[in-house]
């Protein structure tokens, strides 16, 4: 069955990214199943490495915004083209570019 937020979530990131290329790149290791008292999921997916170095690890956390936020020190928002990473400690938002 296909969820619509989730086919609307994808078709957005097919403008950001290739996705098949992501999934091919980061393989998961761990989840989390969405469930209705933790209203979230989490998935562990490991990335490339360069030969010899350690193993990168992507962290994917979705869910019900007022529960996922309070779990973040960071965020990442789609601006203007590019990315932007908001430090929410202490209630100051510190902004740096990111790579798109």
């Amino acid at each position: 069955m296909r969820v619509p937020v989730y086919v609307c979530v994808h078709r957005y990131c097919e403008k950001l990214t290739q996705t098949d290329v992501m999934r091919a790149l980061f393989k998961p290791v761990f989840s989390i199943p969405f469930n209705s008292a933790n209203k979230w999921s989490l998935v562990v997916a490991e990335g490339p490495q360069a030969p010899g170095a350690q193993a990168t690890h992507l962290v994917l956390l979705k869910g019900a915004p007022e529960i996922v936020v309070t779990k973040c020190t960071h965020y990442m928002q789609v601006r203007d083209g590019g990315c932007v990473i908001v430090n929410t400690q202490h209630t100051t938002h510190t902004v740096r570019r990111c790579v798109p």
